[in-house]
């Protein structure tokens, strides 16, 4: 049993994990001292944002994943996938994401989708 590296919260199971450290949820594995986006990751990204994520009965969309995490800003990589009758669908365009909550995000999208 793991602790989370940043709010020090029992991690029984997560894939959540960098350099030997486990974390509870998406807003631990993005928390950073710095504001906002680095350099580079802003320079590989569009102002373009990810809007809101609701799923209302069977429909909606979600960010999924959280690959590629930076050394610098801690955002990750996040797919922004459709809903469509309770099933997440496979395409949808990649963003770079921070949590500032367990709850809210910022996001830009990526100037060239892997």
């Amino acid at each position: 049993m793991n602790r989370c590296a940043v709010c020090n919260r029992r991690v029984f199971f997560s894939s959540l994990k960098a350099d030997g450290a486990a974390f509870c949820s998406n807003y631990c594995f993005t928390y950073s001292e710095m504001p906002g986006f680095c350099g580079k990751c802003s320079a590989a990204t569009t102002d373009v944002s990810p809007g809101n994520t609701v799923v209302g009965g069977l429909f909606g969309s979600v960010l999924t994943g959280a690959a590629d995490r930076c050394p610098t800003c801690h955002s990750i990589v996040q797919r922004r996938r459709p809903i469509v009758f309770a099933v997440p669908l496979w395409f949808g365009a990649e963003y770079r994401v921070i949590y500032i909550s367990h709850t809210n995000y910022v996001g830009r999208q990526l100037k060239e989708s892997k």
